[in-house]
């Protein structure tokens, strides 16, 4: 058996995929994506009742969070047929509205996963960053569904997560099929002991939550957003309390019928094709990345052979922790499909397959593999128990997937099996087959579909609203998993929709066309950027820091020789002095030392302001650069600044040696060009050890 649950975890929404198992035995990671979040009215406008409990929001890890901000834990049946039967605690957020004029019904975030935590990944965001906030006029609610992080009790799998780090770290011994298991036997153990009835963790139940923590906060209407999983626990909820909801946003809709045990190969074929075969389509692309599909197929065969040893840092470790591990074709395809995820990667995508294929992961060592490695927010317990409630009865026997690539074809099945094994073993139970039947509606739901998004495309947007009799369906044709929060046009879609549900949201402002791919000739690596997304850990960045800082004083003290040698100049001139120049040679360095000096701080300043404003114009055009640590080639110019003021650095500290040699100007005047030198000197070693001189 081979197994790989794939994972991601990155700033708002989220949908996991279940054990890829694929090439390499003894590897388990949860392919999970990202998005972003929102606001809400307050508190005291409405009772919240017994069921409230009230906590500091620090508990939750939100950081300056304003009194208005309420945070706590709302405490439901385990059972909501039993109500007074065993009881959990749902850690709750409510975020104010902004405005005065708040609008009685809030907005409830759902995230996606299942398993994600809707406060670690929303709650920050939305307090600190309004732009963020799709509407500003009604409170927002956001709550740790049951089972998920700051909830208790939370289905967490520290034991799964530290073998999968074992596993693919550099000499792992290779595992038998029953120790690749073991983590998920003992994590399901831990948490029936600890947790009691898994089988409760479903969406049914999950579901019932929402009304539950609606009616602890004095709610009588809601309005619900979810994203990827959150979809379908808004589909549920639309079925279970059509009564409590006035309006939903369902954002990369997950249809009911959706198996995440059997189904993913499908959309993974689908988005691999759409990437392969748009950039053959286009003209520019292919000559720039010939055969990149086959190129991409067989890298992940040649790394299957024979893995790379790769450098991985765990960002979230003060010092940085690093990791040899060995990157084969199935951990690179994980952690290649995670990039998609993300809609500012889509232009860089080609680029990054044809590195990856020359043999350059440094993308995918220093950003992408500590994202599926590191994240400890993921509650996988809660994820296996959703899912096998939902699809734990899966016949697997006959499973087809005719048509897909090898490898999906292959991972599928080996996927599925090994889900079906652990749901066995965790012993939770089936929901009735009846849940995953459309949901039937009339209440207004704006769903939002992105065209790049890789697990759930546009066609299921069609799927589920072909049952709901008012539904607004918006497709971005650049968009991938997510649209909300910080997009201007989704953001606008969802506050005019939940000004008037009755009314289509006009969505002609999704329709911008995805950017072209980015070509070797459009990106200028610079190993600085390159250091920084690789070190973005308390080490790294104390390094950088202390580089940085000693470059700016060097800068400072360079600045001042303009002002100086002016005011000096001009104080000899008033006194009649006359500055010793002595003869021979030196004496032209000695008159030309001020104008030297003066050069090189003005060719340094010049290329440090310009490197600061091509990182802001890069960066504002194509935010995917930043995490690749390069600028647009057309910035490429500015480095010529910085390798001239070099050459002025050398003639600088051969006057320097003049001066002092021949005794040339005042011993005052020596010692500050000496000074000045020296400063010369710290900024270029700044520069040069923070990786920013760069040939242009």
């Amino acid at each position: 058996m081979q197994n790989r649950l794939s994972e991601w975890a990155n700033i708002a929404g989220a949908i996991t995929v279940l054990p890829n198992f694929s090439a390499r035995a003894g590897r388990r990671f949860f392919v999970v994506a990202v998005l972003a979040g929102f606001l809400s009215p307050a508190l005291a406008q409405h009772s919240p009742s017994a069921a409230w409990q009230s906590t500091g929001c620090d508990s939750f890890g939100i950081s300056e969070a304003p009194e208005s901000v309420k945070c706590g834990f709302v405490e439901v049946p385990l059972r909501h047929a039993r109500p007074h039967g065993p009881s959990i605690s749902l850690a709750t957020v409510v975020i104010p509205a902004q405005t005065s004029q708040a609008e009685p019904d809030p907005l409830f975030i759902a995230q996606g996963g299942p398993g994600g935590s809707t406060i670690d990944t929303f709650a920050d965001v939305l307090i600190n960053q309004p732009g963020y906030r799709p509407v500003l006029n009604r409170d927002l609610v956001l709550w740790d569904q049951r089972g998920t992080l700051h909830s208790k009790p939370a289905l967490l799998c520290p034991e799964i997560a530290a073998a999968d780090l074992q596993a693919v770290q550099a000499n792992a011994v290779e595992l038998s099929e029953a120790q690749q298991m073991r983590p998920y036997i003992e994590c399901g153990h831990r948490l029936a002991t600890e947790a009691g009835d898994l089988s409760a963790f479903n969406t049914v139940e999950n579901a019932n939550d929402v009304a539950a923590v609606a009616a602890a906060l004095g709610y009588a209407s809601i309005n619900f957003y979810g994203v990827s999983y959150g979809t379908e626990l808004g589909q549920y909820l639309m079925r279970q309390h059509p009564e409590l909801v006035r309006g939903v946003i369902l954002d990369a809709v997950v249809p009911t019928s959706f198996n995440l045990l059997t189904d993913v190969p499908f959309v993974q074929q689908r988005i691999g094709e759409k990437y392969f075969g748009g950039c053959a389509a286009d003209p520019e692309c292919a000559a720039a990345f010939p055969d990149l599909g086959s190129r991409f197929l067989a890298l992940l065969d040649r790394l299957d052979a024979a893995p790379v040893r790769v450098e991985v840092r765990n960002p979230d470790a003060a010092d940085g922790t690093a990791y040899a591990v060995d990157l084969d074709g199935g951990l690179l395809a994980d952690a290649l499909y995670q990039a998609l995820y993300m809609q500012e990667m889509h232009s860089l995508i080609p680029y990054l397959v044809d590195r990856a294929d020359k043999g350059d992961y440094q993308f995918v060592a220093s950003v992408l593999l500590p994202l599926m490695l590191f994240d400890d927010t993921m509650a996988i317990g809660m994820y296996v128990a959703v899912v096998c409630a939902e699809h734990g009865d899966t016949d697997s026997s006959d499973l087809s997937y005719a048509g897909l690539a090898r490898r999906l074809e292959e991972s599928g099945k080996e996927s599925a099996a090994a889900m079906l094994e652990i749901c066995r073993a965790w012993d939770i139970e089936p929901l009735d087959n009846s849940v995953h039947e459309p949901v039937v509606s009339d209440i207004p739901a704006l769903l939002l579909s992105g065209e790049f998004d890789p697990i759930t495309p546009p066609s299921f947007a069609a799927e589920v609203g072909a049952s709901l009799a008012r539904d607004y369906q918006v497709n971005f044709p650049s968009g991938s998993h997510g649209q909300a929060f910080g997009d201007t046009c989704a953001d606008g879609l969802i506050q005019r929709f939940l000004d008037s549900p009755d009314t289509w949201p006009p969505g002609s402002c999704a329709q911008a066309n995805p950017g072209d791919y980015l070509l070797p000739g459009d990106i200028l690596v610079v190993p600085a950027l390159q250091g920084f997304v690789s070190s973005a850990n308390d080490a790294g960045l104390a390094r950088v820091a202390r580089l940085s800082l000693s470059m700016l004083a060097g800068l400072l003290l360079l600045a001042s020789a303009i002002p100086a040698y002016a005011i000096g100049g001009l104080w000899v001139r008033m006194r009649g002095r006359v500055v010793q120049h002595g003869g021979g040679a030196g004496a032209l360095l000695s008159v030309c030392a001020p104008w030297l000096v003066c050069g090189a701080a003005l060719l340094l300043g010049i290329f440090v302001y310009q490197f600061a404003q091509a990182l802001a114009e890069s960066y504002n055009s194509e935010p995917a650069l930043l995490y690749l640590g390069a600028i647009r080639s057309e910035y490429g110019h500015i480095f010529t600044y910085a390798f001239a003021a070099l050459v002025l650095l050398a003639v600088v500290i051969v006057t320097a040696v003049t001066l002092w040699t021949g005794e040339r100007r005042s011993r005052a005047g020596r010692v500050y060009f000496t000074a000045l030198a020296l400063a010369a000197i710290i900024v270029v070693y700044s520069l040069w050890r923070l990786g920013m001189l760069v040939l242009p």
